[in-house]
């Protein structure tokens, strides 16, 4: 759930794979660089899912305690070659439970 709504089957279903990874492509070919996400709204459903999709593309994460806090993942502009290759993710049962980042930055080469 996020904020009360289902998550749509187009964010996970396999039947709709080959639209994210054209919509993805197209935001990496027109310069997406950052995805904010408010970890308030978020359970851990959604962000494994969020994770499992951009993970490939990032190349920098950074928390932030603002709020119920913020996650900024930094993308890179140069991997919508790739984006076409990139696998189904698989989806657990859903959890109300809301996501506890770590601390610390990841950086990616």
């Amino acid at each position: 759930m996020v904020t009360g709504n289902s998550i749509p089957a187009s964010a996970y279903d396999e039947r709709f794979t080959k639209r994210r990874k054209r919509g993805l492509r197209e935001l990496l070919d027109a310069g997406l660089r950052w995805v904010v996400v408010d970890l308030g709204a978020y359970n851990d459903q959604a962000l494994s899912i969020l994770d499992s999709q951009l993970g490939p593309y990032e190349i920098n994460r950074e928390y932030f305690k603002e709020g119920d806090g913020v996650l900024v993942i930094e993308l890179d502009i140069q991997a919508s070659a790739v984006v076409a290759n990139s696998e189904p993710i698989q989806v657990q049962e859903a959890s109300t439970e809301v996501a506890t980042p770590k601390p610390e930055n990841k950086q990616t080469p």
